[in-house]
């Protein structure tokens, strides 16, 4: 679990710390644009629960974490995006979702409500994204998100994807 952060002397890098298992011997670590991870652009084995982030934005930039044990299990991965904000910004950040090849999507992007009770929807629409395979959310307040995304590729197959995520927003 997230548990805070840290900038460091040079002004691009934020050093973002996660709560660490006793039983973890390792901890693997995937970075994204994305909000869906598609086209991830790193992964990377750590000997730490933290990471050097460099050059955070309003633009969200997403990792997932999950602890793996000295007997080769993995922990179960949870899903941050984390931005950049000032205080004009007031703790929100923009979201990105990447939906190459995609024509039409039916999406759902969920908040936890403010008494972490249940979930409000965001946006429950069919979208045509055929003409920009990204769709940027713009200004999100920092939360716990739920995604699902349903559309059919060539040859008439249904996919359906779903994931979440804590938008977390850090101080530039």
């Amino acid at each position: 679990l997230y548990v805070g952060f840290e900038n460091q002397k040079a002004a691009s890098v934020t050093k973002i710390k996660f709560s660490s298992s006793s039983q973890a011997l390792k901890y693997l670590l995937s970075k994204s644009s994305n909000a869906n991870f598609i086209g991830r652009s790193s992964d990377d084995v750590l000997s730490q629960s933290e990471i050097a982030a460099t050059h955070l934005s309003a633009k969200a930039t997403f990792y997932q974490i999950a602890a793996l044990s000295k007997s080769g299990l993995l922990g179960e991965a949870k899903n941050y995006g984390f931005c950049a904000v000032s205080d004009a910004e007031k703790n929100k950040c923009h979201v990105n979702f990447n939906m190459h090849g995609i024509r039409s999507v039916d999406m759902r992007l969920k908040r936890m409500s403010q008494d972490e009770k249940t979930f409000e929807d965001v946006i429950n629409t069919t979208l045509n994204v055929s003409n920009n395979d990204q769709f940027l959310f713009k200004n999100l307040p920092v939360g716990h998100y739920q995604w699902n995304l349903s559309y059919v590729i060539d040859g008439g197959v249904d996919v359906h994807k779903s994931g979440d995520f804590d938008l977390i927003a850090i101080s530039a």
